[in-house]
């Protein structure tokens, strides 16, 4: 399996609303940074050789937020814009997780800002509980292991960083580095934990047992979920997925990371074995868009028109008066986007709303407008 930042042939299809050419990777295509999940490709380990990111030094008035001078083919991570975000900004904040280095700014200010908001004090306590589930993977797995992550983000600097819409070189390589450490082995303890304490035949797999305040208080475990899906939250899945073949080489199941995930987010039997992402953000758009089967070439044309602005949208109330008939949509798919209107009748899925609807939502909406303008 080719490196994750050298030998890597992007699609030449892309997705981009910007002037210039922009590298996306195509709706419905094979995500070349995102590795295949056969049976072979489960058993290779990933062979990192490119030299570690040596950012260019800053000056002092270069503070975090600059935007990059270009944005590379990797980019897919971004900061929300305040266009959205003065809206609902709740809908964007973490409430106990803070994930990379949009959000590193903050974990440094948690201490201070703690006195008068108790967010941040959930902040402060979530990154010493990060250094115990580092910890408790390297008395359970070996010191070796925690080396080896270190290893492979060190040599993988440079992608990492290029994943952000935002400049990340006014974060320290050596910082940089024990920062996507500490947050990536949270998520993959995280989740062997979320799955190990749900499967009576796993417990000894647990790495906390009884210890784990977070799987004491099931509020806290949606809480943390509710943060991983958040835009500005996010890691680079092919790197989680990486890390995670050393981890699961040492676990007595068949299942991978992604298996997990997919479990732990309530998405099993929704996404196609072909369909790949490239954070959660991103999975949880796509497992929509997939309902809507669309072929490469639908796609091709929706970006080549231009875009069209709604002129009229009548409310329900309205429809009806003129006659519209609502029927739900037959197959029981919260997530589909299926809407079809013929002879009158308007055929559309069912949409549950629940307490996080709202913040799933505007998240993806958020991650539309910064990275599929147009389609």
């Amino acid at each position: 399996m080719e490196d994750l930042e050298q030998g890597i042939q992007l699609t030449s299809e892309n997705e981009t609303g910007r002037s210039g050419n922009v590298g996306r990777w195509s709706e419905g295509c094979h995500d070349p940074l995102v590795p295949k999940h056969g049976a072979a490709e489960k058993a290779k380990v990933l062979s990192v050789t490119t030299k570690p990111y040596k950012p260019v030094p800053c000056s002092e008035s270069e503070i975090s937020g600059i935007w990059p001078s270009s944005f590379s083919e990797y980019c897919c991570i971004y900061r929300v814009p305040n266009r959205l975000r003065r809206v609902n900004p709740d809908a964007y904040t973490p409430q106990m997780l803070l994930i990379g280095p949009l959000q590193h700014s903050k974990k440094a200010k948690a201490l201070e800002l703690s006195k008068t908001d108790l967010r941040y004090l959930d902040y402060m306590n979530m990154e010493l509980h990060k250094k115990k589930y580092l910890n408790a993977i390297a008395n359970k797995y070996g010191d070796q292991i925690i080396e080896l992550f270190r290893k492979i983000i060190e040599t993988s600097e440079k992608f990492i960083r290029e994943s952000y819409a935002e400049s990340t070189d006014w974060i320290k390589s050596q910082e940089f580095v024990e920062m996507i450490l500490l947050d990536s082995v949270f998520i993959l303890g995280f989740f062997i934990q979320t799955e190990t304490t749900q499967n009576i035949k796993k417990k000894e797999e647990i790495l906390f047992h009884e210890e784990d305040i977070l799987f004491q208080e099931p509020c806290l475990i949606t809480t943390i979920l509710e943060d991983l899906i958040l835009l500005e939250n996010q890691l680079p899945y092919v790197l989680l997925e990486e890390l995670s073949i050393h981890v699961f080489a040492n676990l007595k199941t068949k299942e991978t990371f992604r298996d997990i995930i997919l479990r732990a987010f309530r998405l099993k039997g929704e996404v196609k074995e072909g369909m790949n992402f490239r954070h959660f953000t991103d999975l949880f758009r796509r497992v929509r868009v997939e309902t809507l089967c669309l072929t490469k070439e639908q796609i091709k044309s929706a970006k080549d028109k231009p875009p069209e602005s709604i002129k009229s949208l009548h409310n329900a109330d309205k429809l009806d008066s003129a006659g519209v008939d609502f029927v739900p949509l037959e197959e029981k798919n919260n997530l589909s986007l299926v809407i079809t209107f013929e002879r009158g009748i308007l055929e559309i899925p069912c949409f549950l709303a629940d307490d996080n609807t709202e913040r799933i939502m505007r998240n993806l909406m958020a991650l539309e407008q910064c990275h599929y303008p147009r389609t």
